[in-house]
């Protein structure tokens, strides 16, 4: 898909609220996709496909 096609695509079909998810998951370089399917994609890959959480992990207690 072209740069033209894809960027009349995003202006013409999907609605503000989507269109602002896709660009900031595409920035960030994760997929855009409902939970339940990032779910199954998970484990069927064995990889992560969402983020962690910001910060250190923390100690585990003995």
């Amino acid at each position: 898909m072209t740069h033209l096609k894809w960027k009349e695509l995003l202006s013409s079909q999907c609605e503000p609220r989507d269109r602002a998810g896709l660009c900031r998951h595409t920035a960030r370089g994760w997929p855009y996709i409902p939970d339940p399917y990032l779910g199954y994609l998970e484990a069927r890959l064995g990889r992560r496909l969402r983020p962690l959480p910001p910060g250190r992990p923390r100690k585990s207690r003995p």
